[in-house]
């Protein structure tokens, strides 16, 4: 896994009984992504003095379904401006 970095940001809440565990991980953090057989890893990370890492670990038919529901959702509200649809139109493509 090589570490890219964020150029826009990501945020990560998790709700559990009596907590809630929240983090931004922004352009002072960074990314990765890595594959095997039967899933895809996704790892947000901060490595400054409040370093907090967030991972996720999908099996590829969830990790379908999310992106399937996504395209959904996107398709269902006004166009999103160029900037955005861009970089995700290309990632689709490469898909």
């Amino acid at each position: 896994m090589s570490k890219h970095p964020i150029l826009d940001q990501g945020e990560v809440a998790i709700s559990l009984p009596n907590r809630l565990y929240r983090g931004s991980f922004k352009r002072d953090a960074s990314f990765e992504v890595h594959t095997d057989s039967d899933e895809v890893f996704l790892r947000l990370m901060y490595e400054g003095e409040e370093s907090r890492i967030a991972s996720i670990h999908l099996h590829y038919f969830l990790f379908a379904d999310m992106l399937n529901e996504a395209t959904q959702e996107i398709a269902a509200n006004p166009p999103i401006d160029d900037t955005h649809r861009e970089p995700l139109l290309e990632a689709a493509r490469e898909l």
